[in-house]
Parts: structure tokens; C-alpha cells; sequence
């Protein structure tokens, strides 16, 4: 069912018209509209007139290079406090202090050694 909507949208014609042309079910045709926009994520209410294709097509392209990199330069600037802050909470034991059951502390323990070591 897609592929015959995607054949409306590909012409220029309303969906009565599309249904009558085609014998299908012009209710059923409708559910499988709402679900290709669905699906696609258009907008519901888009008509297959020319003049709307041409205004969907106005979306700004975005670089993902450069969204990405004030993340990274973010990121790389945190990083070593993310090591300071990590090492005082190993060292005072807050974390041992803050596991409620022997199961979580037996865990922590258990991986304590591995955290420290690729800190230290």
C-alpha cells in the first residue's frame, strides 16, 4: 500500500480521484495515508499539490561536523575534571557508603580494583 501512495504523491491528484482511478476503498486508502505520513514523518495535512512540495523542500541543512564539535570541545574540556571527581569518590568511599545491599556492595568491590587502575 506505501507504493500506491507514494504514486499519489508522485501526481498531481486528489486522493477521491486516486481512489476511483485505482478501485481502491477510498476509507481504507485514507487509513494507509495516515500511516505512510506516520511512518515518513510528514505533517499531517499535506496535500499533493505541487506548491506545497516545493515549500517542504525549504528545510536548512545542518553539518553535522560542526553540531558535533562544540560537543567535543566540550566534552575534552570536562574530561579531566570527570577524572579528578572520579577518583575523590573512590577514595572517600562514597560510593561503598552509598550501595544499599550487600549484592551491590559486593559488585562494587569486585570492580573497585579495575576502576582504580584505569584512573591511576
Amino acid at each position: 500500500m506505501f507504493a500506491l501512495v507514494a504514486k499519489l504523491y508522485s501526481e498531481d491528484i486528489n486522493k477521491k480521484d486516486f481512489c476511483e482511478r485505482e478501485s481502491l476503498n477510498y476509507h481504507t486508502f485514507s487509513y494507509w495515508v495516515r500511516r505512510y505520513r506516520s511512518f515518513h514523518g510528514l505533517v499531517k495535512g499535506t496535500s499533493t499539490s505541487t506548491d506545497d512540495t516545493a515549500s517542504q523542500n525549504k528545510f536548512i541543512p545542518i553539518n553535522i561536523e560542526n553540531f558535533f564539535g562544540w560537543f567535543n570541545a566540550a566534552t575534552s574540556l570536562l574530561e579531566p575534571l570527570y577524572d579528578v571527581l572520579t577518583k575523590e569518590l573512590l577514595q572517600s568511599n562514597y560510593l561503598s557508603s552509598t550501595l544499599k545491599g550487600d549484592a551491590e556492595r559486593a559488585i562494587f568491590a569486585r570492580n573497585r580494583y579495575s576502576l582504580e587502575k584505569a584512573l591511576y
